[in-house]
């Protein structure tokens, strides 16, 4: 038997900062997401007390170069901090990603040519599973012959296309908690043609 007691209370932060430079051609951007809860449970008439603590930071540099490749370099940062006390035991859970990136855009042959490289680094800590590092690697292609026709290659993870990837989501309510582990063959590559009528 399970029951919501409501009682509890929480507390979020935001911060957000963007800074586009007028002597050079960079931006940069700054993002902090982060919350603190705290409520109680019964479970099976054994009373609960538990804390979340949910954090995203985000910060990165972009260039806007005109006729030049631009780049857009930064991390991302995720941690989920969880605690649930009872009489007996308290049971802490920590869960945190890390993702440097880094993605390169850019045109060819008076803009015949469009090109993207996106680049991840996926880190993952976890208090109560394994974990493996994964660099993501991905880019897209695309030339235009003219104004209805289009050739593409587009790839994604394509330094993991045999390689079995863990894939990490997590759920958070105020009465459920859940966290989704997959172990996926996530590289891919395809080639196509786009036509316009």
């Amino acid at each position: 038997e399970y029951q919501y007691i409501d009682f509890g209370n929480s507390s979020n932060l935001s911060l957000n900062f963007n800074k586009k430079f007028k002597r050079i051609p960079l931006a940069l951007g700054f993002s902090s997401n982060n919350s603190i809860s705290y409520n109680k449970t019964i479970s099976n008439n054994i009373k609960n007390n538990n804390r979340f603590n949910q954090n995203n930071i985000d910060l990165n540099v972009k260039s806007y170069f005109k006729n030049k490749p631009n780049f857009d370099l930064g991390i991302i940062y995720l941690s989920n901090f969880n605690q649930f006390e009872t009489q007996a035991t308290t049971n802490k859970n920590v869960l945190q990603t890390y993702n440097p990136y880094i993605k390169l855009e850019g045109t060819l042959f008076n803009k015949k040519i469009n090109w993207k490289i996106n680049s991840t680094y996926n880190i993952l800590n976890s208090s109560y599973f394994a974990t493996q590092n994964v660099f993501d690697l991905s880019t897209r292609v695309q030339y235009t012959t003219n104004k209805k026709i289009s050739i593409y290659f587009n790839a994604n993870n394509l330094l993991n296309i045999r390689e079995n990837n863990f894939k990490n989501n997590f759920m958070q309510t105020d009465i459920l908690i859940q966290e989704t582990i997959m172990n996926t063959l996530s590289g891919v590559a395809n080639f196509g043609i786009n036509y316009s009528f």
